[in-house]
């Protein structure tokens, strides 16, 4: 299912279940099956802040990949950037279903 796709469907869904519950606007995706298989295909977006051990820097990214697995490749130099500041802790992350949300 593509993002666009996907956020229509959250929408009309947002809209009936506020119609149905009289201006409430409570959604809970793992109600909803689409949205529950979404989640279940690991169509997510998470962004992670690094903190590097060595100097202080920090270290915005954005992956679709678990996130330890994607600190782990930090920490073994997958980029030019984090080689030269590695070792990394991850300081903090949030996942989306939607990548611009991450973004």
């Amino acid at each position: 299912m593509d993002i666009v796709c996907f956020i229509r469907i959250l929408t009309q869904k947002m809209v009936e279940y506020k119609d149905q519950h009289r201006g409430v606007a409570q959604f809970r995706p793992e109600d909803d099956q689409l949205l529950a298989e979404a989640s279940a295909q690991k169509n997510v977006f998470t962004i992670y802040i690094l903190k590097s051990l060595k100097n202080e820097k920090s270290y915005v990214g954005v992956t679709e990949k678990n996130v330890t697995e994607r600190v782990k490749e930090h920490n073994q130099g997958s980029n030019v950037w984090t080689r030269h500041n590695r070792p990394f802790k991850l300081r903090y992350f949030e996942t989306y279903v939607c990548k611009e949300d991450a973004m």
